[in-house]
């Protein structure tokens, strides 16, 4: 656990967190297609 997380890496924590109602964007909806993580990132900055 002592290197940096890639990007999609990055985004999978991001999704999952979504999907575990970590974060109330987005309501897990997106987490069917790897590229709507992506997609939602962009949509968040």
């Amino acid at each position: 656990m002592n290197r940096q997380l890639t990007v999609q890496e990055s985004h999978h924590k991001f999704a999952r967190d979504i999907c575990h109602g970590s974060q109330p964007s987005g309501g897990g909806l997106r987490r069917r297609d790897p590229a709507a993580a992506g997609l939602d990132e962009d949509d968040e900055e």
